[in-house]
């Protein structure tokens, strides 16, 4: 049994006689849509995965340090440029730390300019710029930095932003 918001309701399973010809029907279809519904902005992945599709899980491994969490704020921000809603949950870093790492994309400018502080006149209309675009996001980009939230908590929160995709960077950390 599965556990529905405290209750426990009976898992959901479907045999080929009941579901295939919608598959079939959904299958068929696929080719009407000129490209993925989430591109990820990668395009060899995305030729591969057909980009990111709701109610389906996708995992970004690799060695520590090697830019998973670049590629998952990459990922939120291209999306939410697309007017996608995005709630992302980082265990690693603060709200400050987060906006940090979405300035440098949205922005274009280099990682050590934020940790130095230290900007050009250019890079200064480049970040307002980058400001500008990011508080249009609005609610349709949401971040929560809490350390180690309960399944419940993140299904809360899910439930109240209503996100088209949802990232939790660092799966691990889910309490």
């Amino acid at each position: 049994l599965a556990v529905q918001e405290g209750l426990k309701v009976p898992l959901k399973y479907s045999t080929p006689n009941g579901s295939l010809d919608d598959h079939k029907e959904r299958l068929l279809n696929r080719s009407s849509f000129p490209k993925p519904e989430m591109s990820i902005g990668l395009s060899v992945i995305d030729k591969h995965t057909w980009g990111l599709r709701r109610g389906e899980i996708f995992t970004i491994a690799a060695r520590p340090g090697v830019g998973k969490t670049s590629i998952a704020i990459s990922i939120a921000a291209r999306l939410a440029r697309e007017g996608k809603r995005i709630l992302f949950f980082t265990s690693e870093m603060s709200i400050d730390s987060t906006y940090d790492r979405l300035l440098q994309v949205l922005s274009g400018l280099s990682g050590d300019k934020f940790t130095t502080g230290t900007f050009t006149d250019d890079d200064r209309k480049r970040l307002d710029a980058a400001y500008e675009e990011l508080k249009g996001f609005g609610i349709r980009l949401a971040l929560c930095d809490t350390c180690s939230p309960d399944i419940e908590q993140v299904k809360g929160v899910a439930r109240e932003v209503k996100p088209d995709l949802l990232i939790y960077d660092h799966i691990q950390h889910i309490g």
